[in-house]
């Protein structure tokens, strides 16, 4: 109707009158919340693709996210495209896609969490311990920070820190202690005394 009332104007070159003008902001915003549902529904799909481990289609999903230029927080897609490329063992593109998350938004740190993931899977202790730290003093929330210490513990205790590795898991084990993750870092701890 809109792109209809538009050709009349400088197509036919037909003046609107003042009350065809008024009538097309709301079929302008009706456009314009069509789109922002559009991209939000890729989104929904990407998310329950990833969620339900269908990386394959996740990753398809969040490409076509990132295509997309007025998508909001491509810094999300990127995460989520990284580590779905990193349960498919694409490690290289998983890195890639990780790397440029934190370049487009330092603070958000599940990009961040998921470089150490993967840079202690590689073998680098010392890189997957400053990403794990650098989470830490983002203040991930309880749950997310007894997992991070738990996997900092594993870094330390493996390049031969055992009492920062002791340290870790019992702040790791008080934060929820009916958590996995807490319960995990108690058991740990209990090999390391």
């Amino acid at each position: 109707l809109l792109l209809g009332a538009l050709a009349f104007q400088y197509v036919g070159g037909l003046a609107p009158c003042p009350l065809c003008i008024l009538q097309r902001w709301p079929h302008g915003v009706a456009i314009a919340i069509g789109l922002v549902l559009l991209a939000w529904q890729r989104r929904w799909l990407a998310l329950l693709e990833f969620e339900t481990e269908r990386y394959e289609e996740a990753v398809s999903q969040l490409q076509t996210l990132l295509d997309d230029p007025t998508f909001p927080g491509p810094w999300r897609a990127l995460t989520n495209l990284g580590w779905a490329e990193y349960r498919l063992g694409r490690m290289d593109d998983a890195y890639r896609h990780l790397a440029l998350a934190v370049d487009y938004r330092p603070q958000h740190w599940p990009a961040r969490f998921n470089l150490g993931i993967l840079e202690a899977e590689r073998g680098n202790r010392a890189a997957a311990i400053q990403h794990f730290q650098q989470v830490l003093q983002q203040n991930p929330g309880p749950l997310a920070e007894a997992e991070v210490r738990f996997r900092l513990a594993e870094q330390l205790e493996s390049s031969g820190d055992r009492q920062g590795a002791r340290r870790q898991l019992t702040t790791a084990s008080d934060l929820q202690p009916s958590g996995p993750w807490s319960r995990r870092s108690a058991e740990y701890l209990k090999t390391l005394q």
